[in-house]
């Protein structure tokens, strides 16, 4: 799915479903659970590139929860209604918290992809075999290589022979330490 396209309709789609949801709880006997569908609005705000606050959107389906419970017809089960209502706004507000933490720590990820891509240094991630999992612009751009062309590859290749055994042992013992090797 194209993401930036999904950006500009989810804000949109919030307020349609919101209301959808607030008119089927209105028609609905109190005891039905109907603020579980809040949950589908409140997670698409995910997606919504940080326009639409969890919180905001939390308290807005908070207060359309409980005008439904007030103003939906009278069914049975109020004790058991009543419970499900507070359980489901305290639901709804641990799951804004969530989605908070969630974009935050997303929005730092982005920040660092973009730094390790933007590097003047030259980045390359091996998995744990030691087979070559990421590389960055600066490497290819010292190297020659394409991206594709290293991927699953072992930096072994890379060694020229022009430096000395003792060279190449001092930057392994330096990388295995977790130094920086120049």
């Amino acid at each position: 799915m194209n993401l930036p396209r999904l950006k500009r309709f989810v804000p949109i789609t919030i307020p349609m479903l919101a209301a959808g949801i607030f008119l089927s709880d209105l028609a609905t006997p109190v005891g039905e659970v109907h603020w579980v569908l809040y949950f589908i609005p409140l997670i698409l705000s995910f997606y919504s590139g940080g326009r639409l606050s969890p919180f905001l959107l939390a308290g807005v389906f908070s207060v359309l929860t409980i005008m439904g419970f007030y103003w939906s017809p009278p069914g049975s089960g109020m004790e058991t209604a009543t419970i499900n209502l507070g359980l489901g706004i305290c639901t709804l507000w641990v799951v804004a918290v969530l989605l908070s933490k969630l974009r935050r720590s997303a929005d730092e990820a982005r920040r660092l992809s973009r730094a390790v891509e933007q590097s003047p240094a030259s980045v390359v991630i091996t998995d744990l075999a030691g087979n070559i999992t990421y590389v960055n612009p600066k490497f290819c751009e010292l190297t020659g290589y394409a991206r594709e062309e290293v991927l699953g590859r072992n930096p072994r290749f890379l060694k020229s022979g022009e430096m000395p055994r003792e060279a190449y042992q001092g930057m392994w013992d330096k990388i295995l330490a977790g130094g920086e090797w120049r």
